[in-house]
């Protein structure tokens, strides 16, 4: 009976360590950060945005909801919306 027992919690408390195992070989297989890329990269997006340069910038963006609404209508298609915050730094809230 006890040794049934001990199995069982064995097996439970091998069960509950098998995710930390793989979390944690996941982590040492992960590249080491470079700081040094991480902030070549924001420069160069930063650049982009800057000069206007973004495929987002070459959209003829509608900024009245509802003739948006109806142009998609018309042409049966799809609205994407997007949203932004001018202000410096994320929002306070989510939405």
């Amino acid at each position: 009976m006890r040794m049934r027992i001990r199995k069982r919690w064995m097996v439970a408390g091998l069960m509950l360590s098998l995710p930390y195992l793989a979390y944690s070989r996941a982590q040492a297989e992960r590249p080491e950060w470079d700081q040094g890329k991480a902030v070549e990269a924001v420069k160069k997006v930063t650049a982009l945005e800057a000069a206007r340069r973004q495929p987002w910038d070459k959209i003829a963006w509608l900024t009245d909801v509802d003739a948006a609404v109806a142009r998609a209508r018309k042409e049966n298609r799809p609205i994407f919306l997007y949203f932004y915050v001018e202000k410096g730094g994320p929002a306070a809230a989510m939405c």
